[in-house]
């Protein structure tokens, strides 16, 4: 039986079939909530903002939250909503830049 795993835009795989169960069930519920088409803003709060579950007790994004494999699937969700509601756009080099398109 293979480990689940999850996609990141820029194609490299997470295995996400270590994580405890409250981080799988955080990450489903956070898909389910992106498949409903959230507001990318209030997913980004969600994965990193203020007491959000993905950092763990810490106030901000450090480089050490920024490594974990909850943190990085969470925020790829979140990116794809933004992406898909036209707030944020991958450039070149897999890097998401703000859409200059936004309003019009």
């Amino acid at each position: 039986m293979t480990q689940p795993s999850y996609r990141l835009l820029d194609g490299e795989v997470v295995d996400v079939g270590r994580l405890p169960r409250r981080d799988l069930a955080y990450l489903l519920d956070l898909q389910r909530r992106a498949m409903e088409d959230e507001n990318y803003f209030d997913l980004e709060r969600a994965v990193c903002g203020p007491g959000a579950y993905p950092l763990q007790g810490s106030s901000r994004v450090t480089s050490a939250v920024h490594r974990t494999p909850l943190f990085r699937v969470a925020e790829d969700i979140a990116y794809r909503v933004g992406i898909r509601q036209g707030v944020m756009a991958p450039n070149d080099d897999d890097k998401l830049a703000p859409n200059e398109r936004i309003g019009e």
